[in-house]
């Protein structure tokens, strides 16, 4: 039985199935066996003792007094008391500074969130912290403008081009298109996205669409140009290929929060559906209010041998199902 099958006591740690999950408060060092591959939220929670970690796990790193994870991306725990923060950081854990009576933060950082303030009380270290994470949150922010400004410029002129008429969503941290394509569409997420290299695939996007293309075909050419489609649309739904069955989804005025736009454009219209589905479940598109059709992958024979629960569209009315032979009008509580 390998080491990681089993619970272990000892040398101030609880090591359960491969997870520290707690730490001695009075343990001054600490050997990370190398079958450890993670290490809990609380588990080094009051460890203000620790002088030294030592770490013969592949999955974290120790260094100058600091626990980081194996990239280098997360502060799991400091043992000095002075940390300087290098710049590759992303993320502070909960109890990460509990030991710093100073912390720095190398230039170049990126971490925009403030851990929960638990095990410090000091208050120059939780000040520092916060000043650097509004200090990136400013730059983010800019940065965002930018990149949004740089859409708009490009949306402008590629969308009359081809004479389609798109619908923006933003805010100040979030950017997505809705691109009518026929009697459904596809939402486009532009929130994190390189303008450059995006730019000539949002150009044959629109181009594509223009000569003809259905919502199927822009949804591949998506996948295959790293033009992102939201899990939660905003006008338009896309259920990923592969899926086989479809349990509860969510109407977009229900998730107004995840984009921050106004609460009655948020409304999906059509939901796109690969020919992989086999079964519909129970309400799975209860409440959407706003829907008016489905575009299904397949033809109209494998629709109809789709296993659909009584009520699958409950509180909605989609009045048909386009198909790629054809169309099958909807009725009432299908089964």
């Amino acid at each position: 039985m390998k080491l990681s099958s089993f619970i272990h006591i000892g040398d101030g740690l609880v090591i359960l199935f491969g997870t520290i999950v707690h730490c001695s408060k009075n343990v001054t060092k600490v050997t990370i066996p190398a079958y450890v591959n993670k290490i809990g939220k609380r588990a080094f929670k009051n460890c203000k003792w620790l002088k030294e970690i030592r770490c013969e796990s592949g999955a974290f790193v120790s260094k100058n007094g600091c626990l980081y994870s194996e990239k280098g991306k997360e502060l799991i725990i400091t043992v000095s008391g002075e940390v300087t923060v290098p710049q590759e950081v992303k993320k502070l854990r909960r109890y990460s500074y509990q030991n710093c009576t100073a912390i720095l933060f190398e230039s170049g950082g990126s971490i925009t969130k403030m851990p929960k303030s638990e095990g410090n009380r000091n208050n120059e270290v939780f000040e520092t912290i916060q000043n650097e994470v509004n200090k990136n949150n400013a730059k983010q922010s800019k940065m965002k403008e930018i990149l949004f400004a740089s859409i708009d410029a490009l949306l402008k002129s590629v969308s009359a081009a081809n004479k389609i008429e798109i619908k923006q969503f933003r805010d100040q941290n979030s950017y997505v298109l809705s691109v009518p394509i026929g009697d459904g569409g596809v939402d486009i997420d532009l929130s994190n996205v390189d303008i450059m290299q995006i730019k000539g695939a949002l150009s044959d996007l629109f181009k594509l669409i223009s000569d003809g293309a259905g919502v199927w075909e822009a949804v591949d050419y998506c996948k295959s140009h790293n033009l992102p489609i939201p899990m939660i649309g905003i006008k338009y739904d896309v259920i990923p290929r592969g899926t086989k069955k479809i349990n509860k989804t969510f109407p977009g005025y229900l998730q107004n929060y995840y984009f921050g736009v106004v609460l009655d454009e948020r409304s999906i219209e059509s939901v796109a559906i690969p020919a992989t589905v086999k079964k519909i479940g129970k309400n799975a598109f209860f409440n959407y209010q706003c829907l008016s059709n489905f575009v299904f992958d397949g033809t109209t024979s494998q629709w109809h041998k789709i296993k659909k629960a009584k009520g699958w569209y409950e509180l909605a009315e989609p009045s048909v199902v386009h198909c790629t032979d054809g169309d099958v009008e909807m009725e009432s509580n299908e089964e």
